[in-house]
């Protein structure tokens, strides 16, 4: 087997290291150069293009002044920018008055859906902040229990629970729709104490078998991880 390096190669390696470096040197120079070159032309186009703006506002304002409007259109604007302001604040104090009554309510999920409490995680041997829900179908639809039952595990994204079943255009709606059992699980804001992800995987786990308790006839559970609850899928 021939050797990859020695003494007597070394010189020539030498050489063509440094050859190599250089190239890679000279390639890493003109792109950064070229970048450069297209920052300086697209920054130059933006200022040229912000003081050619600058001129027409100064133009229209000058317009302005002089017909006598000037002082009439900063009045309409300061009443437009208070009046948008107060309107702005009033959004504010209604979505925090929304926000304080639904913690007094215990933050409930934001199902639009009947529901009602199949398995309450704080019950398991290690308690979790999980519940497992049933939705109560819809008015008109039968619920087939031998059809293949869904649980839709809710998201967390600093969001209150329910938000994957909040609107009837959903994997909720569709699935009741089509005669399917449907399940949601939800969660409370806080953990339970020493809570772990292990026992929110066991938790899971305990809920898909009382699914399947539930419905022996049907084929197994379609299981729907939405976003962040995709994760919780994978685990299962």
């Amino acid at each position: 087997m021939t050797p990859l390096f020695s003494l007597q190669n070394a010189p020539k390696r030498l050489v063509e290291d440094q050859k190599v470096a250089a190239t890679a040197l000279q390639n890493v120079m003109t792109g950064y150069a070229r970048r450069m070159e297209k920052m300086a032309s697209d920054h130059g186009r933006r200022l040229e293009q912000f003081w050619a703006d600058a001129e027409a506002i100064r133009s229209e304002l000058h317009k302005a002044q002089e017909a006598g409007d000037l002082y009439q259109a900063a009045y309409d604007y300061a009443v437009d920018a208070a009046r948008r302001a107060i309107l702005t604040l009033d959004t504010l104090r209604e979505r925090a008055n929304n926000d304080m009554a639904h913690e007094a309510a215990g933050m409930p999920p934001a199902l639009i859906y009947d529901n009602e409490v199949v398995l309450d995680g704080r019950d398991l041997p290690r308690p979790v902040n999980y519940l497992l829900l049933r939705i109560t179908p819809l008015k008109g639809v039968e619920s087939l229990n031998w059809k293949r039952p869904y649980l839709i595990i809710d998201p967390r994204a600093g969001h209150g629970a329910g938000i994957g079943g909040f609107k009837s255009d959903s994997q909720v709606g569709v699935a009741l729709r089509d005669g399917h059992p449907v399940y949601f699980l939800v969660f409370r804001p806080h953990p339970e104490p020493n809570q772990t992800l292990a026992d929110v995987m066991r938790a899971e786990a305990a809920f898909v078998s009382e699914i399947r308790r539930r419905h022996p006839e049907a084929p197994k559970p379609i299981i729907v991880g939405n976003c962040q609850g995709g994760w919780a899928t994978m685990v299962l």
